[in-house]
């Protein structure tokens, strides 16, 4: 996209307009902080001489909101120094949104503003096909229209927002990235191999959702047409990784099975006899059970059950750990997040959760509570 962008004085050298970095900061996320990207052409208009005096390309460009100045002025710094006492800043709302950007000299101009033109007090102007012709006097330089197919990704993506917010997740953040940068980019980024697996990813785990997911969407025809064999993999190893692909991800454990605690209707039991019992056992990592109950806190990520407040102090950080992934599920050593991969609950919970292979999602759990509970 094309806009004009203005300042009281401008610098005359190639070499300053590259090198100065540019900020706004406003109380309210106003358009420009939504629509500006890197590669976007900024006219500059000079108020003092009522002229448009360069052409540039936006280089880099960051956007932020925060929440007192000196977080903006370390988000700032990341992109170069500056110097913060400038009157700019110290007048700046002390709470809001900022988009930081460098820009690429193009050309140097000398274009009057024509009669009849207003500029806007924000600073900021799109640049319509009258603009164009009026000030610029040239066509208008058109962002190339999207194919067909990324319009209708757009609506796609936006359909698991909505889905997902049926089922009780509201994706906020997902939404907004969406309007923000379109459904196609968003989707990309997020398939990249070298990117994390985001927290909604996660969350679609906790439902049993992944297909609600981007990458079971990206899989599906004729999105899978959109994206590189590389993020095609990406999407298909994650799936993969949490049992989306098995057959027998939703299949119960036979109703034979027993707990310990469970016995067959007869009077008498005999035990006490030596029984050789093979069983695959998994070597669990407890620095990844003491930082999930750290990061947690020893209460009941299902029910909210808390072993302290109800036997006191011999109660005190007594919790199970579960896996979400469970380890029977997938073979040879991997990495475990704390944070993502394990979730503390009560042993009745637990037991629960593990009443069927794969175990039953957390957030299928709390919904049966909460149906129990009325």
């Amino acid at each position: 996209m094309e806009y004009i962008t203005s300042r009281s004085e401008l610098p005359r050298t190639l070499e300053e307009m590259r090198d100065e970095l540019r900020f706004n900061m406003w109380k309210r996320r106003l358009w420009p902080y939504q629509e500006l990207v890197k590669g976007d052409v900024l006219y500059w208009y000079e108020t003092q001489s009522t002229n448009i005096v360069w052409k540039t390309r936006i280089a880099e460009l960051d956007r932020f909101s925060y929440q007192n100045k000196r977080q903006a002025e370390k988000r700032i710094r990341n992109m170069a120094d500056f110097d913060m006492r400038q009157p700019y800043f110290q007048k700046a709302p002390a709470k809001g949104y900022c988009v930081v950007w460098k820009v690429e000299p193009l050309q140097k101009l000398n274009l009057p503003k024509p009669d009849g033109v207003k500029f806007p007090q924000q600073g900021w102007l799109r640049i319509d096909d009258r603009i164009a012709k009026d000030w610029l006097g040239t066509p208008r330089e058109r962002k190339p229209m999207k194919p067909p197919a990324a319009d209708a990704f757009d609506k796609r993506m936006l359909k698991i927002y909505e889905d997902a917010k049926n089922i009780g997740y509201v994706a906020s953040r997902f939404r907004q990235k969406i309007l923000r940068d379109g459904g196609l980019a968003a989707a990309k980024q997020w398939l990249r191999p070298s990117s994390k697996v985001t927290s909604g990813f996660q969350s679609l785990f906790d439902y049993d959702r992944f297909d609600l997911s981007v990458e079971a969407v990206a899989l599906e025809v004729p999105w899978r047409e959109l994206f590189t064999a590389e993020e095609l993999a990406t999407a298909e190893a994650r799936l993969r990784q949490f049992g989306y692909f098995d057959p027998l991800r939703s299949k119960p454990s036979p109703s034979t099975q027993l707990s310990p605690d469970e016995l067959p209707n007869e009077d008498q039991f005999p035990e006490g006899a030596k029984t050789q019992i093979t069983v695959s056992a998994y070597e669990r990592d407890p620095k990844a059970r003491s930082s999930c109950i750290q990061h947690f806190g020893a209460v009941c990520y299902v029910c909210g059950f808390d072993f302290e407040k109800k036997y006191g102090i011999i109660g005190r950080g007594f919790i199970n750990v579960h896996h979400l992934a469970p380890f029977a599920a997938r073979s040879g050593l991997r990495l475990t997040d704390p944070k993502t991969d394990l979730r503390p609950v009560c042993p009745n919970c637990h037991s629960m959760l593990h009443r069927s292979t794969p175990p039953i999602p957390i957030a299928t759990l709390k919904q049966i509570i909460r149906k129990v509970d009325g």
